[in-house]
């Protein structure tokens, strides 16, 4: 079965925890989420607080595959 939207923003949320470690991810926001047809995929634009006492905000792209694997993960800047 393929990932559902849900599936996959909890998926890019434990990468971000794997990435930057638990203690370093606050607040965890889903900015855009969108299935592209043509690569199998979605595309979860999300961002965090890097620590509770900042309202700076880390924005990422976060691609995973329907089988639930991270094709590609970029750290985008905030305009």
């Amino acid at each position: 079965m393929p990932l559902d939207g849900k599936t996959a923003s909890l998926t890019a949320r434990d990468y971000l925890v794997t990435l930057h470690g638990s203690y370093n991810v606050w607040n965890f926001q889903v900015e855009k989420a969108e299935y592209e047809e043509k690569s199998k995929a979605w595309i979860i634009e999300c961002s965090i607080s890097p620590n509770m006492f900042t309202s700076e905000r880390l924005v990422y792209e976060i691609s995973i595959s329907d089988d639930g694997n991270i094709k590609s993960a970029n750290k985008k800047n905030r305009a």
